[in-house]
């Protein structure tokens, strides 16, 4: 394992299992956003681990590329500047939390390989007013939307 300098992770403690994938013990964001909030996940990513972007307030958009295949738990939780999100067609499944308290999410779109949303994928994103959901999802809980639109 290998440590990322702290130049990457303010005030906090990573542990690398490969390049670019992180698992997160206490949490900022793993990419820094640039100058306007952007942040473009890299291409060698296949999935964005547990609180990747948590509490990344500064992070207002995030692309995610066609090599991801699922978002953990609580990867973008609490990025209270975060107002819109696209997820690709090659994500099967949504963690729990994964985007819960985002309170500038505006919009979400899933695309159409995701069968599962995990539980409070979208609680307490106050601004919420539009999810799109495809009938490939099998599985989400009504708790999932609990405290958003």
């Amino acid at each position: 394992m290998v440590v990322v300098s702290n130049v990457a992770v303010r005030f906090c403690l990573w542990w690398c299992i490969m390049q670019y994938v992180c698992v997160e013990l206490y949490a900022v964001c793993v990419i820094e956003p640039d100058s306007n909030g952007n942040v473009d996940i890299p291409t060698s990513w296949t999935k964005v681990y547990d609180g990747a972007f948590y509490s990344c307030t500064n992070l207002t958009s995030v692309t995610i590329p066609d090599s991801v295949t699922s978002i953990y738990s609580r990867a973008f939780e609490s990025c209270s500047s975060l107002t819109s999100v696209t997820i690709p067609d090659s994500v099967t499944n949504i963690g729990d939390g994964a985007f819960y308290s985002c309170t500038s999410l505006v919009s979400v779109t899933i695309g159409d390989s995701v069968t599962s949303i995990g539980n409070h994928t979208f609680r307490s994103c106050s601004s919420l007013t539009s999810v799109t959901i495809p009938d490939s999802v099998t599985s989400i809980l009504i708790q999932n939307l609990y405290q958003a639109f």
